[in-house]
């Protein structure tokens, strides 16, 4: 130091050498043509800590060893915070749609639990066992008292039959599928909204930038911050929209699938109240009073006796029909399926024939 010689202690941490000795302490610098390094000394507290350094091995440094690469790394380093904030406003609306919909997702899936635990097929086949005996009024209880939103539509419908079954079934249907369908066009629109966000923020990041390439070239960095703005904006606008997708697909198909069980047990139900209502509407509301056993009946009553017994007859006949209508149309449909297997097998069995040969 102040070109002396001294002895002391060295310590390099990366390509920063450090000196110490018993009268000063600083940095080393290397000379050109010399052997011997140049020391330059630090002043008060800092040459003391850079002293106490070099001896023991613990404590701070005044500088950055790395030179630079410490801080370019943690600037590099991803934060969600930080990126958020360099995405620009156009964030912001993006941050209310991601929550908007991760609530109705969230909403959805309970709703979902809830009514898997409510699911009651027992129920919906006492229902129908109560109805096929004709106790309307049991299976009508039956639809109100229980949770299985199938079986109350079913009991709306045919606490409704004398109205119109038809039109009680649709809306019934119709009100219990608008419960599954809460909430999905706010996730249709969220799907649609978010990417137009994304493709919003690229337009103003990019604006800015140009705006900054005109006025002044000497600020690279202000540039592409700008189109990291724009990129980032993009990025999250289509990560929304493509998570979104997934339960917004999930939630349709239950939808489909509850409106499939809905529209099998309304078609059930038609089955079995309509031929009762046929029969209902060809017999007389009130039968006349029974005749002594020994009275002779007049040609009159026996003409109404013998139309009430072939109103019987017919109604028997009709429910018969359908039956067998319902049955005809089960076997066409299995005969379909068998003569294609039989055509699949066939094809298996019999090889193609070879094209032949022309002259």
């Amino acid at each position: 130091m102040e070109g002396t010689l001294a002895d002391g202690q060295f310590a390099i941490f990366g390509p920063v050498a450090l000196f110490s000795s018993p009268s000063a302490a600083g940095i080393v610098v290397p000379q050109t043509g010399s052997t011997k390094p140049l020391i330059r000394p630090l002043e008060g507290a800092l040459q003391a800590g850079l002293a106490s350094l070099v001896e023991t091995g613990s404590g701070l440094l005044p500088l950055d060893p790395s030179l630079g690469g410490a801080l370019k790394a943690l600037v590099q380093k991803f934060n969600l915070v930080h990126t958020f904030e360099k995405g620009g406003p156009i964030m912001w609306p993006l941050l209310a749609a991601s929550v908007l919909a991760l609530g109705v997702v969230l909403e959805r899936l309970l709703f979902l639990l809830s009514e898997k635990v409510k699911r009651d097929p027992k129920a919906l086949e006492k229902f129908f066992s109560a109805l096929s005996h004709g106790e309307t009024g049991r299976a009508i209880q039956i639809g109100k008292d229980t949770k299985y939103g199938i079986v109350r539509a079913l009991g709306y419908a045919l606490a409704h039959r004398e109205t119109s079954l038809a039109n009680a079934l649709l809306y019934a249907q119709a009100k219990e599928l608008k419960r599954y369908q809460r909430g999905i066009p706010i996730l249709d629109t969220v799907i649609t909204l978010a990417p137009l966000l994304g493709l919003l923020g690229t337009v103003t990041g990019m604006m800015g930038s140009f705006s900054i390439i005109q006025g002044e070239l000497s600020s690279p960095g202000a540039i592409t911050g700008g189109i990291a703005e724009a990129l980032i904006a993009t990025a999250f606008g289509l990560g929304i929209a493509i998570t979104a997708l997934l339960p917004f697909n999930y939630l349709n198909t239950r939808t489909d699938q509850v409106r499939h069980d809905l529209e099998t047990a309304a078609t059930q139900l038609q089955l079995l109240v309509e031929p009762r209502t046929a029969e209902a509407d060809i017999l007389p509301a009130t039968p006349p009073p029974a005749e002594p056993w020994d009275a002779v009946p007049t040609p009159r009553q026996a003409a109404h006796a013998e139309a009430r017994e072939l109103g019987y007859k017919r109604a028997a006949l009709q429910s018969k029909m359908a039956a067998l209508k319902l049955r005809m149309d089960e076997q066409e449909l299995e005969m379909e399926r068998l003569a294609m297997e039989e055509r699949g097998l066939h094809q298996k069995l019999v090889p193609n024939p070879a094209p032949a040969m022309k002259d």
